[in-house]
């Protein structure tokens, strides 16, 4: 069913081993094949068939992150350093060939968290806009993240055991997926500030509106900077706090405003079928 070319793998580097060292981008590009096999048994995750769509890359480029979606070439990209770190630490104890098999294992999760940031910006483009990026991408992310871990390991609690570094925050990685949402609000909250604004709900335009700020998960996030309109918005991206009056008292009669929220409503169903409330 899953194809070795269900992958689009896009770069390597040093393929060949030196000095009879494990090659990072080798064991890289093998895990990946693997990844699908993986994906297998996250049955639960709605948009898991859009694995073969996205290309993705090995970097080594250090943004102090595992990996990343990157919605300008539509690519999800994968950083050497924390792989190369796991790999130094791992090859120790486990015999070489099986680095594949338990790097795929570890990195499968990842890959469902960047899949589902993927999704949003592919169904945003195929209605002919930007997706505005807001907390609210990172928890249903981590939710799916999370579920598809759960669904994976059940039965073993020890299947994650050797991969630590690309866990999940301590914070939320025991929680049950369906009473997770909060914390893992106040752990992005907590790691990224006012980087990523709260979710672009009715509620929450209406705060602005009205005080001029939202208060979301003990934090208060401030309109400042107002100068982006909504087709500025929609069309080049950018934090939907720096929206003008203006443009914010026209936001939820656009047209654009109407496909996104309907696109929202679309991810909590599917995570109403797992959560009878969240």
């Amino acid at each position: 069913m899953f194809k070795k070319s269900a992958f689009i793998f896009v770069f390597l580097f040093s393929l060949a081993p030196a000095n009879g060292a494990v090659s990072v981008s080798n064991i890289f590009e093998q895990a990946l094949t693997l990844i699908p096999l993986e994906l297998v048994r996250g049955r639960d995750v709605p948009f898991v068939g859009l694995q073969g769509q996205i290309p993705v890359k090995l970097s080594r480029q250090n943004p102090g992150a595992i990996a990343q979606y990157q919605a300008a070439t539509h690519q999800i990209v994968f950083f050497k350093k924390p792989i190369s770190k796991w790999l130094s630490q791992t090859k120790k104890q486990i015999e070489p060939a099986a680095l594949p098999e338990i790097l795929a294992r570890c990195l499968a999760p990842v890959y469902v968290h960047e899949l589902s940031h993927a999704r949003d910006w592919q169904q945003a483009q195929q209605k002919g806009f930007i997706w505005p990026v807001t907390l609210e991408d990172e928890y249903i992310a981590s939710f799916w993240q999370l579920q598809f871990m759960q669904q994976v390991s059940a039965g073993d609690s020890r299947y994650y055991a050797m991969c630590a570094p690309f866990l999940p925050p301590a914070s939320y990685r025991g929680i049950p997926p369906c009473q997770a949402k909060e914390t893992i609000y106040q752990t992005y909250v907590s790691q990224a500030g006012d980087a990523l604004p709260p979710p672009l709900t009715r509620e929450n335009i209406r705060n602005i509106q009205q005080r001029g700020r939202i208060d979301f998960v003990l934090h208060s996030f401030a309109a400042k900077r107002r100068h982006i309109s909504v087709l500025s918005l929609f069309t080049k991206g950018g934090n939907w706090l720096q929206l003008t009056p203006q443009a914010l008292a026209a936001l939820e009669h656009s047209l654009t405003y109407k496909m996104y929220i309907a696109f929202q409503n679309q991810r909590y169903q599917e995570i109403q079928v797992f959560c009878v409330s969240f």
